[in-house]
């Protein structure tokens, strides 16, 4: 059978698919998805309110982007962000949760990170997720474990705009 220049429509089908990327074979496939698939809970869970960067648009939603791994910085801070509400009763496994809290702090938050900082581990999470923050005004509490930050661990004053009570933009 020929297409209309006369070229059999096998040969046409065979050269087309001849100039075709090949497809990624079996053992990239879990390296690639290891990549997407934090970004893509964040996204999901996060992204709409902390912004698809970490740059967020509301005045009371905290940037995330170059400053979220501050909190690596300390076990206080640490244990503020594995506890929060939004962590603890997200429904994602402990895996990608650690997974997605890594991403946030050592690609969003980039060089806010400290040197030689932990990343999350899915038992760490678990522990503090089975034991959520339970405080009146977690606003008040953030801004003492940022000023702990300053203090101890040499973040930016600046933080404390963002992150401190009354925290806005």
């Amino acid at each position: 059978m020929n297409g209309p220049a006369g070229v059999p429509v096998l040969a046409a089908a065979a050269l087309w698919f001849s100039c075709l990327p090949p497809a990624p074979a079996q053992a990239d496939t879990p390296a690639l998805q290891q990549h997407i698939g934090p970004r893509a809970n964040y996204l999901e869970r996060c992204g709409g309110c902390h912004g698809v960067d970490g740059a967020s648009f509301a005045r009371n939603v905290p940037d995330l982007k170059d400053k979220a791994g501050y909190f690596l910085c300390n076990g206080a801070g640490r244990d503020y962000v594995a506890r929060l509400p939004n962590v603890v009763f997200a429904e994602i496994s402990d895996t990608d949760m650690a997974a997605m809290l890594n991403y946030v702090m050592f690609d969003l938050g980039a060089a806010s990170a400290p040197p030689g900082a932990r990343a999350f581990t899915p038992r760490e999470l678990g522990r503090a997720r089975r034991n959520a923050l339970a405080i009146p005004d977690l606003e008040a509490y953030r801004a003492r474990i940022v000023d702990q930050m300053i203090a101890t661990c040499g973040a930016p004053k600046s933080l404390r705009t963002e992150y401190g009570s009354g925290a806005g933009k």
